[in-house]
């Protein structure tokens, strides 16, 4: 019920943070008696945080369980995949989600996600020939030629698909 209230009764006496149930102030309360409990199987850095220690063991493990949405990225930081996916929105000034490995533009970054696994499973001849043919940094949406149902050349991205050039 707190969580939907905000209401946070218990506060740590040290540094006066509240938290709304006990358990967490007592997990917090063990940074200022300096326990570290938790050690490092890799390199015996020690942590106050069973979830601190989790979060750092990943530096050595390689795991990055942080996907971002619009491409193939991972991240071992969530902040750090946060701020690539702000740097997606910000290039394409919210028009669409853009993939990073050919010219589409899509209109939901859902949408993005599914095409963006079809370059998975291109050969290497298909994915040569994609590279010649499309701009893998993608370039502002003005460089981009669109056609619309009935094949005429329009500016713009709305419900409009890339051409294709065979």
């Amino acid at each position: 019920m707190r969580c939907h209230t905000g209401e946070k009764p218990y506060t740590c006496k040290t540094c006066g943070k509240c938290f709304s149930v006990p358990g967490n102030l007592q997990k917090h309360e063990r940074i200022h008696l300096g326990v570290k409990d938790f050690v490092c199987q890799y390199c015996s850095k020690a942590f106050t945080l069973n979830e601190t220690l989790k979060i750092h063991e990943r530096i050595h493990t390689g795991e990055k369980r942080y996907h971002c949405q619009f491409c193939l990225q991972s991240f071992l930081y969530l902040s750090t995949k946060r701020n690539h996916e702000q740097r997606h929105v910000h290039e394409h000034n919210g028009k669409g989600y853009a993939c990073l490995q050919c010219p589409k533009i899509c209109k939901t970054a859902a949408a993005l996600g599914m095409h963006q696994k079809k370059h998975l499973f291109k050969s290497p001849s298909q994915q040569d020939r994609k590279e010649y043919l499309c701009n893998e940094s993608s370039k502002p949406l003005e460089n981009q030629d669109f056609i619309d149902s009935d094949g005429n050349e329009v500016n713009g991205i709305q419900s409009m698909t890339p051409k294709v050039i065979l």
